[in-house]
């Protein structure tokens, strides 16, 4: 963890079924690779951390088993970076316990809520991908049964449960299922597939509001591995390429 930040949680963790160490790992966006391989500091172990839209801001990939970019290289969105580790046999796993993926997103500017650290400003990266990548929400539910909700894997009662809603909860909605004879379940707004029955066997466990606004600062509306226009983003990984190139040329004699 970094000094001063209360202990929060700079990103977020993102496992695998198998709990084993290998699963490939993308890039986000386009980017220019600013650090990669291992480092002792902040308990990122093997991490590759990428900047965008010239250095407005970047996304960091910890505890990683194998590093496939170097220091000075353009990556697409969707480019392989490198490999899922932080399993407990490895000793350059940095602060992990176990197999996982540690994703931040790091502003230049600070919004509210984020987490300042030595590179900016931290901030949740869920809301930011389900902006850049999924349409907006159509709906919300608001939590009205003292049972509460389950939110499950599939819209159907013996599916898996994944987590449970509280009384009052608020969550954002992509989709509403037709109603099948007095049960309707609703699509949350989420990375991943979860479904809530709002009504079951005439029950009616939560209702209909206004969407909750995504209080987050507008990402880049071009497409993946697109070079905005005027310039100045091209221009600005040029200019950084060259300097990093001529920092290690130094070094090298």
């Amino acid at each position: 963890m970094y000094a001063k930040t209360e202990g929060k949680h700079m990103g977020i963790d993102i496992g695998v079924v198998s709990g084993q160490p290998g699963a490939p790992i993308y890039a986000a966006y386009f980017g220019l690779v600013v650090e990669a391989g291992y480092s002792d500091q902040g308990g990122y172990g093997r991490r590759v951390v990428i900047e965008h839209e010239t250095r407005k801001y970047s996304t960091l990939y910890a505890h990683l088993k194998d590093v496939q970019v170097q220091v000075g290289d353009i990556v697409n969105a969707g480019q392989q970076i490198g490999t899922m580790g932080g399993n407990i046999e490895d000793k350059q796993r940095g602060a992990s316990g176990g197999t996982h993926l540690h994703f931040e997103v790091i502003l230049r500017d600070p919004v509210s809520g984020s987490i300042r650290t030595s590179r900016g400003y931290c901030v949740d990266p869920i809301p930011y991908l389900m902006q850049r990548y999924f349409p907006a929400p159509i709906n919300a539910i608001k939590v009205t049964s003292l049972k509460g909700l389950r939110v499950r894997m599939k819209p159907q009662v013996t599916s898996e449960s994944i987590r449970n809603l509280l009384l009052k909860d608020v969550v954002n909605i992509a989709e509403v299922l037709p109603a099948t004879g007095s049960t309707q379940w609703v699509r949350l707004w989420s990375l991943r597939d979860e479904y809530s029955a709002i009504k079951y066997d005439g029950q009616v466990n939560a209702e209909l509001v206004a969407p909750l606004v995504v209080d987050v600062a507008p990402l880049p509306v071009t497409e993946p591995g697109e070079i905005p226009s005027g310039g100045t983003y091209a221009e600005g990984f040029n200019d950084a390429v060259q300097k990093i190139k001529t920092y290690i040329e130094g070094l090298n004699g």
